[in-house]
């Protein structure tokens, strides 16, 4: 006789729960679309009783735990596909996307069970946010760039042609991604008239056609200046006119990828051990250093066009340890401004 343990029991409802959720909802009618769900949910159900035994209580499972679920070898879709999954381990690693969609599955079993008070914690979302982070102090030291790689690299920057005018305009690129943290497609779509030389001011157009004004760092006047009245016109062609604002020696827009292959060339030649040499190092070192400096997150989030601030938290390396600072210096401050005001 199959008697149903307390643990299955409350799996079991919030299965259905979930399930009914999901096809009251608009978009998730269609019957394929609840047979993705039944399989994930199988999925999730196999792994647990693999990884311990049985059901358990949905308090249990840690976000560490979720680690092996989203790494389960993809099995159950015929036989001759499971038999050469066994004789090829390595050919069931499972898709990114099975990987999310796995997450998000468990990710709603939980909101269930918290509504329900079975649990507080919804382990699949911590690790959703653990695993978007990367995975150790290494990893973040190898997506920015220091003070003096940043001076290494601009430094390397100027001898990398020996053509003035490309210098001097290159030179305006890389301080301009370094003061406002553009993405290389915003940086080559940029056109003069965006440019405010009153308030030092971008009007950026990026994904989606989104326009949003860029704020210029003091790092950047300098060289930018320099590019615009001193060399562009060096580059202009009559038979070719453009407002482009970064323009080469034929008169025509520098695109993307050309900006990108600059960027590759001088990063690699300073002998930089990073994880990427794009322009996009530069983003995160911006991002990066706002944060470390004080600025809030939601003005960081706002100025480099991120849509949820979740998103630029992702960069913040030390935003831990600058919230414990910051905490620690207002409650000695607190305490000592307590102990000089006696007894009362």
């Amino acid at each position: 006789m199959n008697i149903q343990t307390e643990a299955e029991k409350i799996w079991l409802e919030i299965i259905s729960e979930f399930l009914d959720v999901k096809a009251s909802e608009s978009d998730i009618t269609k019957r394929v679309t609840r047979a993705t769900y039944r399989w994930m949910i199988k999925q999730i159900i196999d792994w647990m009783m693999e990884e311990y035994g049985g059901y358990v209580h949905p308090d249990k499972i840690r976000p560490p735990d979720v680690r092996s679920l989203i790494r389960k070898p993809v099995v159950g879709l015929s036989r001759n596909m499971d038999r050469r999954l066994k004789d090829s381990p390595e050919l069931a690693a499972p898709a990114v996307s099975t990987q999310k969609l796995r997450l998000a599955v468990l990710a709603g079993l939980y909101d269930v069970a918290i509504y329900r008070e079975y649990t507080q914690i919804n382990p699949a979302s911590v690790f959703r946010r653990l695993w978007s982070s990367p995975k150790d102090i290494d990893d973040l030291d190898r997506k920015t760039l220091t003070h003096e790689e940043r001076e290494k690299f601009f430094q390397t920057l100027k001898g990398l042609t020996n053509c003035p005018h490309k210098t001097a305009r290159n030179l305006a690129i890389f301080k301009l991604f370094e003061a406002t943290g553009l993405r290389r497609g915003g940086m080559d779509s940029l056109n003069l008239e965006d440019i405010n030389f009153t308030d030092f001011t971008l009007k950026v157009t990026e994904k989606g056609n989104k326009i949003r004004t860029v704020p210029i760092l003091d790092s950047a006047h300098e060289s930018l200046l320099d590019w615009v009245h001193n060399h562009r016109p060096f580059f202009e062609s009559e038979k070719c006119p453009t407002s482009a604002l970064w323009i080469g020696s034929t008169g025509k827009r520098v695109c993307a990828s050309s900006i990108g292959d600059i960027s590759h060339r001088c990063m690699k030649k300073c002998g930089f051990n990073k994880i990427h040499f794009g322009p996009h190092l530069l983003r995160h070192t911006f991002v990066t250093d706002s944060i470390e400096q004080g600025a809030d997150i939601r003005d960081v989030a706002e100025i480099v066009g991120h849509v949820c601030v979740s998103t630029t938290q992702i960069y913040d390396h030390s935003s831990k340890k600058i919230i414990l600072e910051r905490f620690r210096k207002a409650r000695n401050s607190d305490n000592s401004q307590n102990q000089n005001g006696g007894d009362l």
